[in-house]
């Protein structure tokens, strides 16, 4: 007997309805994520949150704000934690961070959002006592796992928190508590909107000086039809009637302290550290406005000018382009503030000839591999002294050069991060939505201000852990094949013809062409980061392996053009993913390759569906749900929904979510390799017959793959490719 469960709610309302009305189920509200927020976050884009003259915020935004710091408090801080004071500094600052990265706010509005998450991180605690623990003390076979809709929760945290609930001394203080609760008469009714909300909607029909805080603590007890059906908050709102026509008898009511109307009609004198009838973020001692308003002005006033100028910039370059006019050297464009990452499939940035760089020559196929050649370097933060991590210098002279889809910008050089000597560092210039601290970099490549750059020495650069790999001469060890095809899409597709392939229905659920462009051939040849259609071409070449060896039926294959980063919403994609898993046959296992945006990684979900191998070619974090990405957190919740919806779809009903299991196969060594060490994975699975690679890969650290089974998994991409030349 486990603990009763419930469903995690898909944010896509339709579709639920839809789940629920054909079962014959009444539907029930899951768990908040917040989902568009995190979407809208990793786009770059901020919500400016309105405040008012008091420095309270409200309005839309301000009730998105509350509800993602709490999504962030619960999945970012432990519920075995004794109470907030003893919250590590460290996720107080990524709180914080995560929030301000979603929204428009000014530095001082940091204690309002701490204080904030303290509180819903107190309610989250409270909530699975009084609902998940306390009922079911006496049922010690209910309270073995944590809630289903609380996945993030760990198996050993919650054990320890369900022992501290049961204590004698808890139990103590947890019925004082509720006693001292029951005692409270005057609760207002105004749920989310509170009294900023309050105020801004009773300013369209009362002069400002009318709302007073004796005004407000009676409007925020009447119900819609404008009564108190309280006895006791009647009273106390009739006594503050004849205080207010007393006038000249007492303060000014909007004085906060203990002689003014509100505090004199309670009975009470007013706290030290809070205004009642003002909303929680205003405190007594703090002049209004709480924050900087200007601050905040200026801020959007300069996303909105730093992007003007970006689309200026771009709109003349390629006016330029069309008309043939395009100076002889590279243009450096503007830094925009808010610029989207980028979705090709990558561990690091690219360099690459795109809206902003029209230096041809410089990106040669020589010329590419004598930039690569970097000298190894100490990186710094705060001060030249603070070293945080190791890397490899990449030679870049031009401030327009992309890494991970934005320009370096002036003063920066591009980096590559070998090893993270403090691993919760904070990089100096993060990239949006994707890595901020320097153990998430490890393996990436990111922007590095020059004045924290130190060169190592001959002897540092003896001592450091991970050395910088010399690049071969590929002209010469280029296999055969793969020179071919090289110098044909280097002569024949010059005009933009592509190669087409044909992908019959069987492969992927759905027939459909697919077109390899001269772009794509090069960064292949040249073994650079490669996009989603460069892993679905060798995916159609293992479905012919799979056919030989009458493994088709044992073996399911997901495009991963469908479900990466940029197609549609989570639940869009995890639509798809059900979708796809109803299409193969019960007993068949599904290899996933995904792409967070600039990271290929490999999920392989179980016959039964009841579990998720998962396979990163840089072996982070990502069992650990404080260390890793917020991308690969929504490609969990993501393959989860997606084999939910299958479950209820094929009438397996609602199951528990599926068990996640890293595999440790070999480790990529620097930074350009992970979709190649993807495809090789699949290799290996497919060629392992009785598919025993759980058993293979389970827990022992491989050495990394040598260039010659790197180059099989290339050649075999060639060959095929060649056939539709």
């Amino acid at each position: 007997m486990g603990l009763p469960k419930i469903k995690n709610a898909s944010a896509s309302e339709e579709t639920d309805d839809n789940i629920t009305a054909s079962i014959g189920l009444k539907r029930k509200r899951g768990r908040t994520s917040m989902e568009r927020i995190v979407n809208r976050a990793l786009r770059g884009k901020k919500s400016v949150v309105e405040f008012n003259p008091k420095g309270v915020p409200f309005g839309k935004a301000a009730a998105e704000m509350a509800s993602y710091i709490g999504v962030i408090v619960r999945t970012t801080v432990p519920i075995i934690v004794e109470s907030w004071p003893k919250v590590e500094k460290d996720l107080k600052n990524e709180i914080w961070k995560s929030v301000e990265m979603a929204f428009v706010l000014a530095p001082r509005c940091r204690k309002m959002v701490l204080s904030s998450a303290a509180n819903k991180w107190r309610q989250f605690k409270s909530e699975l006592t009084t609902k998940y623990v306390l009922p079911y003390k006496d049922q010690p076979d209910a309270l073995k796992d944590p809630p289903e809709e609380y996945d993030f929760i760990k198996q050993q945290d919650w054990e320890q928190f369900v022992k501290s609930r049961l204590t004698t001394d808890f139990q103590k203080l947890h019925m004082e508590q509720k006693e001292r609760r029951g005692k409270l008469q005057n609760a207002h009714r105004m749920s989310r909107k509170g009294y900023a909300g309050l105020e801004a909607e009773l300013k369209k029909t009362m002069n400002e000086d009318e709302l007073d805080l004796a005004v407000l603590w009676k409007k925020g007890r009447e119900d819609k039809n404008g009564n108190i059906s309280h006895e006791t908050v009647g009273e106390q709102a009739a006594e503050m009637d004849t205080l207010m026509n007393n006038e000249g008898d007492i303060s000014n009511s909007n004085s906060r302290s203990s002689d003014d109307v509100r505090s004199m009609g309670l009975g009470t004198p007013e706290h030290s550290s809070r205004v009642r009838s003002a909303g929680e973020c205003l405190m007594p001692n703090v002049s209004p406005p709480q924050l900087e308003r200007e601050s905040v002005l200026d801020e959007v006033r300069k996303m909105i000018e730093q992007q003007r100028l970006w689309f200026e910039a771009k709109i003349s370059l390629l006016e330029a382009k069309i008309s043939g006019d395009c100076p002889a050297t590279s243009i450096t464009l503007p830094t925009p503030l808010l610029a989207k990452p980028s979705k090709k499939g990558r561990c690091s940035g690219k360099t690459n000839v795109e809206d902003n760089e029209i230096d041809s020559e410089a990106f040669s196929f020589v010329g590419r591999r004598e930039f690569m050649k970097g000298k190894s370097c100490k990186l710094a933060v705060g001060s030249i002294n603070n070293v945080v991590s190791h890397g490899t210098i990449i030679e870049m002279d031009v401030a327009n050069h992309k890494v991970h889809g934005v320009p370096l910008g002036e003063g920066n050089i591009r980096v590559a991060i070998d090893n993270a000597l403090d691993e919760q560092a904070l990089l100096p210039i993060p990239v949006t939505g994707e890595l901020a601290t320097v153990g998430q970099a490890v393996g990436s490549h990111v922007a590095w201000p020059k004045h924290l750059v130190k060169l190592m020495n001959e002897e540092e650069r003896g001592n450091s852990s991970i050395k910088p790999r010399d690049l071969p001469n590929q002209d010469v060890i280029l296999p055969k094949s793969l020179k071919l095809l090289y110098r044909y899409a280097e002569r024949a597709m010059t005009d933009g013809e592509p190669i087409s392939v044909f992908m019959e229905e069987a492969i992927f659920g759905i027939a459909k062409t697919l077109n390899i462009f001269k772009e794509d051939v090069m960064q292949f040849m040249e073994m650079k980061e490669i996009p989603p259609r460069c892993i679905t071409v060798y995916m159609r070449h293992l479905y012919d392996m799979l056919k030989q060896s009458n493994m088709a039926n044992m073996v399911g294959l997901m495009d991963p053009s469908s479900i990466s980063v940029g197609e549609g919403n989570s639940d869009h994609r995890s639509q798809v993913l059900a979708t796809r898993l109803q299409q193969g046959s019960a007993d068949q296992i599904l290899l996933v390759p995904y792409n967070s945006g600039y990271h290929w990684m490999l999920t392989i979900i179980s016959e039964d569906k009841e579990v998720c191998y998962f396979m990163d070619p840089l072996q982070r974090y990502f069992m650990d749900p404080l260390r890793r990405s917020m991308r690969e957190e929504e490609w969990k919740y993501v393959v989860n929904n997606g084999i939910r919806q299958f479950n209820i779809e094929t009438g397996r009903g609602f199951r528990k979510q599926p068990l996640w299991k890293v595999l440790m196969g070999p480790k990529q060594p620097s930074n350009m390799e992970c979709g190649y060490y993807v495809m090789r994975y699949m290799k290996e699975i497919i060629e392992g017959h009785d598919l025993s690679f759980a058993t293979k890969w389970d827990g022992r650290k491989l050495n990394a793959y040598t260039q010659t089974e790197l180059d099989e998994v290339r050649c075999e991409w060639t060959d095929f490719v060649s056939n539709y030349v």
